[in-house]
């Protein structure tokens, strides 16, 4: 999976596949983030990182400075973008695991940890300016949330995203593909 798909491309794609063989396929967590109601004046935006080789503009399949038209399929991996190894990072800057281009996301805005053991997953907020909220409540300082497929994730009060299980994910898939979901959402 890229870094960052459209929803609309999953459900041509996927839908139809098993959801055994969709399980195989993709084993990490999924993040949908609904770009689609993040208002016009919101879209665009520059946010620039220093690699070290100077300020680039962040990077999307669309070209920079631009959120994507509709929801998008992020898998919860750690990338090789910064050396925060123990977490998977999200924020508008570059660097971040997890890249949301939004003008009220922070540059670090919060991270996920997975329990290798148990499988399970957690998010904190890294002391984002305007927050990070789970199911419509807020994290508090240092609160490392477990959760759930399902669960709704708000940040800066937003960027609404919904954390998926892969098996979960494909059983969305199916249901956007049943109520004609395939134009972006």
């Amino acid at each position: 999976m890229s870094t960052h798909t459209l929803v609309a491309d999953f459900i041509t794609q996927y839908a139809p596949v098993q959801k055994e063989r969709f399980e195989h396929r993709f084993t990490d967590p999924i993040l949908v983030v609904e770009f689609e109601k993040v208002p016009q004046s919101e879209r665009d935006f520059k946010t620039l990182s220093d690699n070290g080789e100077g300020a680039k503009p962040t990077e999307w399949e669309n070209g920079p400075e631009r959120i994507p038209e509709g929801s998008i399929a992020v898998p919860l991996v750690k990338s090789d973008r910064n050396t925060f190894h123990h977490m998977i990072t999200l924020g508008r800057a570059s660097n971040n695991d997890v890249v949301v281009p939004h003008k009220s996301v922070s540059k670090f805005h919060a991270f996920f940890k997975k329990d290798l053991r148990t499988g399970g997953v957690t998010i904190s907020d890294a002391g984002s300016t305007f927050g990070t909220s789970v199911n419509r409540r807020p994290l508090q300082q240092g609160e490392n949330r477990p959760l759930n497929s399902g669960d709704t994730v708000l940040f800066a009060g937003t960027v609404l995203s919904t954390f998926f299980s892969p098996g979960d994910f494909h059983d969305y898939l199916k249901l956007m593909e049943r109520m004609g979901g395939a134009q972006g959402r």
